[in-house]
């Protein structure tokens, strides 16, 4: 059954800096903004860097919150 929702934030395509959103990528991460997996921090997107334990804690807990209740054991 495909789930559908809403997009959490608003972004306009060619609002993130740096980042190409007709690429894969680009696209990819366009999609993680707006279903609330990833945010700007103070410098905005920084493809070029690596992710931190912090930063990827965020996203696993996000995407927890996402998931239905009964797999999460």
């Amino acid at each position: 059954q495909a789930r559908t929702s809403r997009p959490v934030n608003q972004i306009a395509n060619g609002s993130i800096p740096g980042l190409n959103e007709h690429s894969a990528e680009g696209r990819l991460i366009y999609r993680w903004y707006r279903a609330g997996l990833v945010s700007g921090g103070d410098g905005g997107f920084r493809g070029d860097a690596g992710v931190t334990r912090a930063e990827a804690a965020v996203v696993v807990c996000r995407l927890l919150m996402l998931a239905e209740p009964a797999r999460i054991e």
